[in-house]
């Protein structure tokens, strides 16, 4: 079922233990995060001692699932796990050359990072990560209210960079149509 509007959604997620038998129960929970994205979080039961942890942050305008992380348990046991992260706590890895790049730019300009993700995973992911200290900030969608690339959390960066000029500011993406549009440059 496609992610139409945030009612939708909700009544879809909300449905679930009526619609699956299988399902003893279900805590999760969707809620609006800003104006355009919502995010879900709970577990959902089933028979077998099976639980599933479930966290999903959605862009309810762009109509599709921004980041998740799916858990699955069996008698209290981590048995699977489905999302974009490296396991167990490992950090991502970097491009060649990026590291020194990071490092030589330090000092010389500000550096900070812009995500789309959740704050509980996005945090300790750059603390983690061999690059993390020569970051001033980090702009995270959840703690926001907006992913990009809408301009909005793009908004929020320049205000805690005080308001550079736009033509003063080089943004790094690996991705031009998820991370920029053009009304947001």
């Amino acid at each position: 079922m496609p992610i139409t509007d945030f009612l939708t959604y909700g009544e879809l997620v909300y449905s679930l233990p009526d619609r699956y038998a299988s399902i003893q129960r279900s805590t999760l929970v969707l809620a609006t995060v800003g104006s355009t994205l919502a995010k879900l979080e709970g577990q959902v039961t089933f028979a077998g001692d099976v639980v599933l942890d479930v966290w999903e942050l959605v862009d309810i305008d762009a109509r599709r699932i921004l980041d998740y992380s799916y858990e699955v348990y069996k008698a209290g046991a981590q048995v699977l796990w489905y999302d974009p992260f490296e396991h167990p706590h490992a950090c991502s890895e970097l491009i060649e050359g990026a590291e020194a790049t990071i490092r030589a730019l330090h000092g010389k300009v500000g550096l900070m990072v812009i995500t789309n993700g959740l704050k509980d995973v996005q945090r300790p992911r750059l603390v983690r990560s061999t690059i993390g200290n020569y970051f001033a900030d980090i702009v995270i969608s959840e703690e926001v209210g907006a992913a990009k690339p809408d301009g909005a959390i793009f908004d929020v960066a320049f205000g805690r960079m005080n308001e550079p000029r736009k033509a003063e500011v080089l943004i790094v993406s690996d991705s031009l149509t998820s991370d920029i549009r053009e009304e947001s440059t």
